[in-house]
Protein backbone atom coordinates (compact mmCIF):
# COMPACT_ATOMS: atom_id res chain seq x y z
CA UNK A 1 0.00 0.00 0.00
CA UNK A 2 0.99 3.62 -0.51
CA UNK A 3 3.79 4.66 1.88
CA UNK A 4 5.13 7.92 0.44
CA UNK A 5 4.47 10.20 3.40
CA UNK A 6 5.12 7.48 5.99
CA UNK A 7 8.66 7.00 4.64
CA UNK A 8 9.46 10.70 4.25
CA UNK A 9 9.68 10.57 0.45
CA UNK A 10 7.71 13.76 -0.14
CA UNK A 11 8.85 16.16 -2.90
CA UNK A 12 10.15 19.54 -1.70
CA UNK A 13 7.73 22.45 -1.45
CA UNK A 14 4.81 20.06 -2.03
CA UNK A 15 5.40 20.01 -5.80
CA UNK A 16 5.00 16.88 -7.88
CA UNK A 17 8.12 16.20 -9.93
CA UNK A 18 8.57 14.50 -13.31
CA UNK A 19 10.43 11.38 -12.24
CA UNK A 20 11.78 9.42 -15.21
CA UNK A 21 14.36 7.08 -13.75
CA UNK A 22 14.25 5.61 -10.22
CA UNK A 23 17.21 3.29 -9.59
CA UNK A 24 17.78 1.46 -6.30
CA UNK A 25 21.16 0.42 -4.88
CA UNK A 26 22.72 -0.07 -1.45
CA UNK A 27 25.34 2.46 -2.45
CA UNK A 28 26.69 2.98 1.09
CA UNK A 29 26.81 -0.77 1.82
CA UNK A 30 24.88 -0.44 5.10
CA UNK A 31 22.45 -3.26 4.35
CA UNK A 32 19.45 -1.39 2.93
CA UNK A 33 18.45 -0.04 -0.47
CA UNK A 34 18.82 3.66 -1.27
CA UNK A 35 16.97 5.26 -4.18
CA UNK A 36 18.14 7.75 -6.80
CA UNK A 37 15.47 9.49 -8.89
CA UNK A 38 16.28 11.32 -12.12
CA UNK A 39 13.70 14.03 -12.83
CA UNK A 40 12.71 15.54 -16.17
CA UNK A 41 11.61 19.08 -17.15
CA UNK A 42 14.64 20.93 -15.75
CA UNK A 43 13.92 19.68 -12.23
CA UNK A 44 16.32 18.81 -9.44
CA UNK A 45 17.20 15.12 -9.06
CA UNK A 46 16.74 13.32 -5.75
CA UNK A 47 18.82 10.85 -3.76
CA UNK A 48 16.82 9.17 -1.02
CA UNK A 49 19.06 7.64 1.67
CA UNK A 50 17.50 4.77 3.62
CA UNK A 51 18.10 4.91 7.38
CA UNK A 52 17.19 1.23 7.77
CA UNK A 53 14.16 1.99 9.90
CA UNK A 54 11.64 2.82 7.20
CA UNK A 55 12.59 6.48 6.68
CA UNK A 56 14.24 8.10 3.65
CA UNK A 57 16.06 11.44 3.57
CA UNK A 58 16.77 13.30 0.32
CA UNK A 59 20.53 13.99 0.43
CA UNK A 60 21.13 14.66 -3.27
CA UNK A 61 22.57 18.12 -2.63
CA UNK A 62 25.00 16.89 0.06
CA UNK A 63 26.27 14.08 -2.18
CA UNK A 64 26.43 16.51 -5.15
CA UNK A 65 24.24 14.38 -7.43
CA UNK A 66 21.20 16.66 -7.71
CA UNK A 67 22.48 18.22 -10.94
CA UNK A 68 23.79 21.72 -11.55
CA UNK A 69 21.55 24.67 -10.73
CA UNK A 70 21.74 27.49 -13.30
CA UNK A 71 19.30 30.41 -13.23
CA UNK A 72 16.76 28.32 -11.32
CA UNK A 73 16.88 25.33 -13.68
CA UNK A 74 18.46 21.87 -13.59
CA UNK A 75 18.24 19.17 -16.28
CA UNK A 76 16.07 16.82 -18.32
CA UNK A 77 17.20 13.53 -16.77
CA UNK A 78 15.91 10.41 -18.55
CA UNK A 79 17.95 7.30 -17.75
CA UNK A 80 20.24 6.50 -14.81
CA UNK A 81 22.19 3.45 -13.66
CA UNK A 82 24.63 2.43 -10.92
CA UNK A 83 27.89 0.65 -11.74
CA UNK A 84 31.46 0.45 -10.42
CA UNK A 85 33.25 1.48 -13.62
CA UNK A 86 36.65 2.02 -11.91
CA UNK A 87 36.62 -1.18 -9.79
CA UNK A 88 37.39 0.69 -6.57
CA UNK A 89 34.70 -1.13 -4.59
CA UNK A 90 31.93 1.47 -4.58
CA UNK A 91 29.08 2.24 -6.95
CA UNK A 92 29.33 5.14 -9.38
CA UNK A 93 26.32 6.66 -11.13
CA UNK A 94 25.59 7.81 -14.67
CA UNK A 95 22.69 10.20 -15.33
CA UNK A 96 21.73 10.78 -18.98
CA UNK A 97 20.25 14.19 -19.75
CA UNK A 98 18.48 15.63 -22.77
CA UNK A 99 20.28 18.94 -23.33
CA UNK A 100 19.36 20.92 -26.46
CA UNK A 101 22.02 23.42 -27.63
CA UNK A 102 19.62 26.36 -27.53
CA UNK A 103 19.15 25.73 -23.81
CA UNK A 104 22.66 24.51 -23.06
CA UNK A 105 23.57 27.56 -20.99
CA UNK A 106 21.33 26.33 -18.20
CA UNK A 107 20.33 22.76 -19.12
CA UNK A 108 22.43 19.98 -17.55
CA UNK A 109 24.44 17.68 -19.80
CA UNK A 110 24.85 13.96 -19.11
CA UNK A 111 26.81 13.42 -15.90
CA UNK A 112 29.04 10.51 -14.87
CA UNK A 113 29.33 10.72 -11.11
CA UNK A 114 32.42 9.07 -9.62
CA UNK A 115 31.86 7.89 -6.07
CA UNK A 116 34.60 9.46 -3.94
CA UNK A 117 33.52 7.71 -0.73
CA UNK A 118 30.40 7.50 1.39
CA UNK A 119 31.50 10.49 3.47
CA UNK A 120 32.78 12.61 0.56
CA UNK A 121 30.13 12.59 -2.16
CA UNK A 122 30.45 12.34 -5.93
CA UNK A 123 32.35 14.16 -8.71
CA UNK A 124 31.18 14.54 -12.31
CA UNK A 125 33.99 13.10 -14.49
CA UNK A 126 32.14 12.64 -17.80
CA UNK A 127 34.22 15.06 -19.82
CA UNK A 128 37.64 14.04 -18.50
CA UNK A 129 36.89 10.35 -19.11
CA UNK A 130 35.99 10.93 -22.77
CA UNK A 131 32.19 10.61 -22.73
CA UNK A 132 31.06 13.02 -25.44
CA UNK A 133 28.28 15.55 -25.12
CA UNK A 134 25.17 14.68 -27.09
CA UNK A 135 21.98 16.68 -26.75
CA UNK A 136 19.79 13.56 -27.01
CA UNK A 137 21.25 11.03 -24.54
CA UNK A 138 18.45 8.91 -23.09
CA UNK A 139 19.31 5.49 -21.64
CA UNK A 140 22.65 4.27 -20.20
CA UNK A 141 23.73 0.66 -19.82
CA UNK A 142 26.75 -0.74 -17.95
CA UNK A 143 28.23 -4.13 -18.86
CA UNK A 144 31.59 -5.81 -19.46
CA UNK A 145 31.11 -6.48 -23.17
CA UNK A 146 34.69 -7.55 -23.92
CA UNK A 147 35.22 -9.63 -20.75
CA UNK A 148 38.37 -7.73 -19.79
CA UNK A 149 37.33 -7.08 -16.19
CA UNK A 150 35.78 -3.60 -16.29
CA UNK A 151 32.42 -2.11 -17.21
CA UNK A 152 31.86 -0.71 -20.70
CA UNK A 153 29.08 1.78 -21.42
CA UNK A 154 26.27 1.89 -23.99
CA UNK A 155 24.06 4.99 -24.35
CA UNK A 156 21.02 5.42 -26.58
CA UNK A 157 19.92 8.77 -28.02
CA UNK A 158 16.35 9.86 -28.77
CA UNK A 159 14.99 11.52 -31.92
CA UNK A 160 15.36 10.30 -35.51
CA UNK A 161 18.89 10.29 -36.95
CA UNK A 162 20.49 10.54 -33.49
CA UNK A 163 22.79 7.60 -32.94
CA UNK A 164 23.71 5.54 -29.91
CA UNK A 165 27.20 5.34 -28.38
CA UNK A 166 29.25 2.36 -27.26
CA UNK A 167 32.24 3.21 -25.08
CA UNK A 168 34.97 0.70 -24.26
CA UNK A 169 36.44 1.11 -20.80
CA UNK A 170 40.22 1.44 -21.16
CA UNK A 171 40.88 1.96 -17.46
CA UNK A 172 41.65 5.67 -17.31
CA UNK A 173 39.40 6.67 -20.21
CA UNK A 174 36.44 5.56 -22.32
CA UNK A 175 36.93 5.07 -26.08
CA UNK A 176 34.08 5.41 -28.58
CA UNK A 177 33.95 2.09 -30.49
CA UNK A 178 30.42 2.43 -31.83
CA UNK A 179 31.25 2.10 -35.53
CA UNK A 180 33.96 -0.50 -34.96
CA UNK A 181 31.56 -2.73 -33.03
CA UNK A 182 28.54 -2.34 -35.30
CA UNK A 183 26.28 -1.74 -32.29
CA UNK A 184 24.58 1.40 -33.55
CA UNK A 185 20.90 2.31 -33.34
CA UNK A 186 18.98 5.51 -34.02
CA UNK A 187 16.24 7.09 -31.93
CA UNK A 188 16.85 4.59 -29.15
CA UNK A 189 15.09 4.35 -25.81
CA UNK A 190 15.29 1.18 -23.74
CA UNK A 191 18.32 -1.12 -23.84
CA UNK A 192 19.31 -4.23 -21.91
CA UNK A 193 21.97 -6.95 -21.75
CA UNK A 194 21.68 -10.74 -21.58
CA UNK A 195 23.82 -13.68 -22.65
CA UNK A 196 20.97 -15.11 -24.71
CA UNK A 197 23.11 -17.71 -26.53
CA UNK A 198 25.00 -18.83 -23.39
CA UNK A 199 28.43 -18.34 -24.94
CA UNK A 200 29.87 -16.31 -22.07
CA UNK A 201 29.51 -12.76 -23.38
CA UNK A 202 26.76 -10.18 -23.04
CA UNK A 203 24.45 -9.57 -25.99
CA UNK A 204 22.55 -6.33 -26.50
CA UNK A 205 18.88 -5.61 -27.16
CA UNK A 206 17.52 -2.13 -27.90
CA UNK A 207 14.17 -0.51 -28.60
CA UNK A 208 14.01 2.26 -31.18
CA UNK A 209 11.68 3.76 -33.75
CA UNK A 210 12.35 0.82 -36.07
CA UNK A 211 11.30 -1.75 -33.49
CA UNK A 212 13.46 -4.08 -31.41
CA UNK A 213 17.04 -4.86 -32.44
CA UNK A 214 19.10 -7.73 -31.06
CA UNK A 215 22.89 -7.59 -31.37
CA UNK A 216 24.83 -10.81 -30.86
CA UNK A 217 28.18 -10.27 -29.19
CA UNK A 218 30.96 -12.05 -31.11
CA UNK A 219 33.75 -10.75 -28.90
CA UNK A 220 36.67 -13.11 -28.40
CA UNK A 221 37.53 -11.86 -24.97
CA UNK A 222 38.78 -13.22 -21.69
CA UNK A 223 37.50 -15.56 -19.01
CA UNK A 224 34.06 -15.01 -17.57
CA UNK A 225 31.75 -15.93 -14.73
CA UNK A 226 27.94 -15.96 -14.77
CA UNK A 227 25.93 -16.38 -11.58
CA UNK A 228 22.22 -16.96 -11.10
CA UNK A 229 21.53 -16.37 -7.41
CA UNK A 230 18.13 -17.47 -6.15
CA UNK A 231 16.64 -17.13 -2.69
CA UNK A 232 14.74 -20.04 -1.14
CA UNK A 233 12.36 -17.55 0.47
CA UNK A 234 9.01 -16.80 -1.16
CA UNK A 235 9.78 -13.07 -1.25
CA UNK A 236 12.46 -11.60 -3.50
CA UNK A 237 13.45 -14.94 -5.02
CA UNK A 238 15.48 -13.14 -7.68
CA UNK A 239 17.64 -11.50 -4.98
CA UNK A 240 16.95 -7.91 -6.08
CA UNK A 241 19.23 -5.57 -4.14
CA UNK A 242 21.86 -8.20 -3.39
CA UNK A 243 25.44 -7.06 -4.07
CA UNK A 244 27.74 -9.65 -5.63
CA UNK A 245 31.51 -9.29 -5.37
CA UNK A 246 34.08 -11.42 -7.19
CA UNK A 247 37.72 -11.68 -6.16
CA UNK A 248 39.96 -13.01 -8.92
CA UNK A 249 43.35 -14.74 -8.98
CA UNK A 250 45.15 -11.46 -9.78
CA UNK A 251 43.74 -9.79 -6.67
CA UNK A 252 41.19 -7.78 -8.62
CA UNK A 253 37.73 -7.16 -7.18
CA UNK A 254 34.50 -6.37 -9.00
CA UNK A 255 31.01 -5.67 -7.67
CA UNK A 256 27.56 -5.84 -9.21
CA UNK A 257 24.16 -4.68 -7.99
CA UNK A 258 21.27 -7.02 -8.83
CA UNK A 259 18.64 -4.55 -9.99
CA UNK A 260 14.99 -4.96 -10.86
CA UNK A 261 14.96 -2.26 -13.51
CA UNK A 262 16.68 0.88 -14.67
CA UNK A 263 16.44 4.00 -16.75
CA UNK A 264 13.32 4.58 -18.79
CA UNK A 265 11.68 1.23 -18.08
CA UNK A 266 14.08 -1.52 -19.15
CA UNK A 267 15.75 -4.38 -17.32
CA UNK A 268 18.75 -6.56 -18.10
CA UNK A 269 19.01 -10.27 -17.37
CA UNK A 270 19.13 -11.28 -13.71
CA UNK A 271 22.08 -13.53 -14.50
CA UNK A 272 25.05 -11.68 -13.01
CA UNK A 273 27.94 -11.47 -15.47
CA UNK A 274 31.63 -10.82 -14.74
CA UNK A 275 34.43 -10.56 -17.28
CA UNK A 276 37.79 -11.67 -15.86
CA UNK A 277 40.43 -11.11 -18.53
CA UNK A 278 43.13 -13.76 -18.04
CA UNK A 279 42.30 -14.29 -14.36
CA UNK A 280 40.30 -17.03 -12.66
CA UNK A 281 37.87 -16.86 -9.74
CA UNK A 282 39.11 -17.08 -6.17
CA UNK A 283 35.85 -16.42 -4.35
CA UNK A 284 32.39 -14.92 -4.62
CA UNK A 285 30.94 -12.73 -1.86
CA UNK A 286 27.23 -11.98 -1.53
CA UNK A 287 26.03 -9.04 0.58
CA UNK A 288 22.44 -9.75 1.60
CA UNK A 289 21.20 -6.97 3.84
CA UNK A 290 23.56 -6.94 6.81
CA UNK A 291 24.78 -10.48 6.12
CA UNK A 292 27.80 -11.40 4.05
CA UNK A 293 28.05 -14.84 2.46
CA UNK A 294 31.49 -15.81 1.18
CA UNK A 295 31.82 -18.74 -1.18
CA UNK A 296 34.22 -20.57 -3.42
CA UNK A 297 32.99 -22.51 -6.41
CA UNK A 298 33.00 -25.76 -4.41
CA UNK A 299 30.97 -24.44 -1.46
CA UNK A 300 27.21 -24.98 -1.19
CA UNK A 301 24.90 -22.62 0.70
CA UNK A 302 21.35 -23.20 1.88
CA UNK A 303 20.11 -19.67 1.26
CA UNK A 304 21.39 -18.86 -2.21
CA UNK A 305 21.87 -21.28 -5.06
CA UNK A 306 24.29 -20.58 -7.88
CA UNK A 307 24.40 -21.83 -11.43
CA UNK A 308 28.06 -21.06 -12.06
CA UNK A 309 29.73 -21.22 -15.45
CA UNK A 310 33.41 -20.52 -15.92
CA UNK A 311 35.31 -21.12 -19.10
CA UNK A 312 38.44 -19.84 -20.78
CA UNK A 313 37.62 -18.23 -24.11
CA UNK A 314 41.14 -17.24 -25.09
CA UNK A 315 43.07 -14.02 -24.66
CA UNK A 316 42.23 -12.20 -27.89
CA UNK A 317 40.57 -8.93 -26.86
CA UNK A 318 38.91 -8.22 -30.22
CA UNK A 319 35.73 -6.21 -29.62
CA UNK A 320 32.95 -6.92 -32.10
CA UNK A 321 29.16 -7.05 -31.91
CA UNK A 322 26.99 -7.97 -34.87
CA UNK A 323 23.24 -7.58 -35.45
CA UNK A 324 21.22 -10.78 -35.43
CA UNK A 325 19.25 -10.95 -38.68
Amino acid sequence: YEQTEATGMVPPYGRHLCGRSPVACDFDRDGDLDLYVGNYRLQQNQFWINDGGGWFDNQAAWYKVDGELVDGWWGHSIGCQWGDYDNDGDFDLIVCNLAHPRYIRFSNRTMLYRNDGYDKGFTDVRRELGIKYDECHSEPLWGDLDNDGDLDLFITSVYPDRRSYLYRNDGDRFTDVTFLSGARVFNGWGCALADYDNDGDLDLVTRNNGGVELFRNDARGGNWLELTPRSIKLTNQCCIGVIVEVVDSDGGRQIRNIEGGKGAGSQSSLVVHFGLGDASVEKVIYSVGERTIEKTRSVKNMNIQDNIEFRALGTDQLFQIRPVK
